[in-house]
């Protein structure tokens, strides 16, 4: 039996990075359907870090709270190369965010929240043993066929947009015809395992790198209170009887002294690879995650990246579905994303070269860390910060002033007047036009401004005036006039002009929202 139906949205994967798009569309009232072909939640995950721009992500989303009670903050990296007495680190605790470390938080526990908030608050759900086996494009819609896996029936929806958040061997990617290329690692395996480590003397607050010539560990306290143990190198034991956890202790012998690992907790094993889509989107079918890009686990930033694939996503999609946005939105999506997902193949690249190029001499791996503006610049790059839009944002020059932030960079959080902060004024699922003057400002032309943004556009913009402080100042600029930053709903700056160029500005915004309807 054979049911038809419609659905604007079709999201295809459960994980991190489907559950993100969920909620930015749940929390701006779009339709759509969520399907996995997993029957439930799997408890199997390897990601355990959430760097600094996730962190700042899920504050806006207003849920950061959830994994700051429970999550272990550690520093960062700290290396230990055999034989060596030099120990390199990648500290994380300058960064400039409100989250200076890497936390420490288990993928299924991730899930397990970010499905919970979608559940409790937007009263949405995926719909497990539900697997998409046809997909194809037909004018402005697409066509999906789905099996539930406990029934024969299928059902044929018309979705208008699908999303591939499906992972590595990504179906959407496949129907899509989007070629998914990449050689490096090949035939590399990375084996896990969660366990009690008794006797590791190595701090609670580092993930710590131990590094020879043919294999690499990891090791790193969990907020199971298990240590977590990653392996590449090792391959399987020649004595049958020989079992995963004692492969496992030889390896931490020849490492660190003194320690006992327990029977595990979890095991898991995968091969490491490199892949990237020729695009992120066919028509209106787009990939995220780890459908559109897949690389060295160096670092820990696969799951972080896909979620802010989703991130970036969720608000063009909602804003388009809506009919608040031009359609030609949804084609910034690839044209910012996808040279990230290049930086993160070669930054993971350059990290995998020093921990797991096994064969390389210890000098040489050492050297590498050595480098000039080695620390500052991968320290930036792993957490996010660093990641930006500039190139993709073309704006005339008055709508990019030099003194502040560039479009296309993060808007950083700073305190404004009083206790408040700028992120107190951008939670929300809107595009934020931020006035901000002297002290003594004349306020009825900003009102103007503020009156005329409202009448033309509506609930997509919501409109703040500050009053700048001396953070605000010293980081976003100072000018003798009132200035105008818009501000994307995922934290990235639109563009930046005085407020006498404001009819520049609501051209610009003319060219890619809608008007407000009367």
């Amino acid at each position: 039996m054979t049911s038809t139906s419609k659905s604007d949205i079709l999201i295809v994967g459960a994980g991190p990075t489907g559950m993100i798009l969920a909620i930015e569309l749940a929390r701006r009232g779009i339709n759509f359907r969520m399907i996995e072909k997993r029957k439930e939640p799997t408890t199997m995950s390897r990601a355990f870090t959430l760097h600094a721009k996730t962190m700042e992500m899920l504050e806006h989303m207003g849920i950061a709270h959830h994994f700051l009670n429970v999550g272990i903050k550690s520093r960062g990296f700290y290396f230990s190369f055999q034989g060596k007495d030099a120990h390199p680190t990648l500290d994380f605790t300058k960064l400039d965010t409100d989250y200076p470390y890497v936390l420490v938080y288990d993928q299924s526990e991730t899930d397990k929240h970010l499905r919970e908030h979608l559940d409790m608050t937007y009263d949405v759900r995926p719909e497990w043993s539900t697997e998409l086996i046809e997909l194809k494009q037909d004018g402005e819609r697409c066509r999906a066929v789905l099996r539930r896996a406990d029934s024969s029936e299928e059902e044929i929806i018309e979705p208008t947009w699908v999303v591939g958040c499906d992972g590595v061997n990504s179906f959407v990617r496949t129907a899509a015809d989007l070629d998914f290329t990449g050689s490096k690692y090949e035939g590399m395996i990375m084996q896990m395992m969660d366990t009690s480590a008794e006797g590791f003397e190595g701090s609670d607050d580092w993930v710590h790198y131990y590094i020879s010539r043919e294999k690499f560990l990891l090791v790193t306290k969990m907020p199971s209170g298990y240590h977590r143990l990653g392996v590449s190198g090792m391959g399987e034991a020649e004595d049958p009887n020989q079992t995963r956890r004692e492969l496992f202790q030889n390896l931490i012998d020849q490492h660190v002294e003194g320690t006992t690992l327990a029977e595990p907790v979890l095991e898991r094993k995968w091969e490491v690879r490199r892949r990237i889509a020729s695009d992120y989107r066919n028509g209106n079918i787009f990939l995220a995650g780890d459908a559109a890009h897949v690389h060295s686990p160096s670092g820990g930033q696969g799951m972080n990246v896909g979620m802010q694939d989703a991130f970036n996503l969720g608000w063009k999609l909602a804003l388009v579905a809506s009919g608040k946005a031009q359609r030609k939105l949804l084609d910034t999506y690839s044209l910012e994303r996808m040279p990230i997902g290049k930086q993160v193949l070669a930054g993971t690249d350059a990290m995998h070269d020093i921990i797991m190029a096994h064969g390389r001499g210890m000098e040489d791996r050492m050297q590498l860390t050595q480098t000039d503006g080695w620390h500052n610049n991968t320290v930036s790059l792993i957490s996010g910060l660093s990641y930006n839009y500039r190139d993709a944002i073309s704006l005339a020059p008055e709508l990019k002033l030099d003194n502040g932030i560039l479009p296309g960079n993060r808007a950083p959080n700073v305190s404004l007047q009083g206790e408040t902060r700028l992120l107190d004024i951008l939670r929300h699922p809107r595009m934020t036009l931020l006035i901000a003057a002297q002290k003594d400002a004349d306020n009825r032309a900003m009102e103007e401004i503020a009156a005329v943004v409202s009448a033309r556009f509506g609930e997509s913009i919501q409109v703040s005036v500050t009053e700048e402080s001396e953070e605000f100042a010293s980081r976003y600029g100072t000018y003798d006039q009132p200035h105008i930053y818009l501000i994307r709903p995922d934290g990235y700056v639109f563009c930046h002009c005085l407020l006498t160029d404001a009819s520049l500005l609501l051209d610009y915004l003319s060219d890619w929202l809608c008007p407000a309807s009367s």
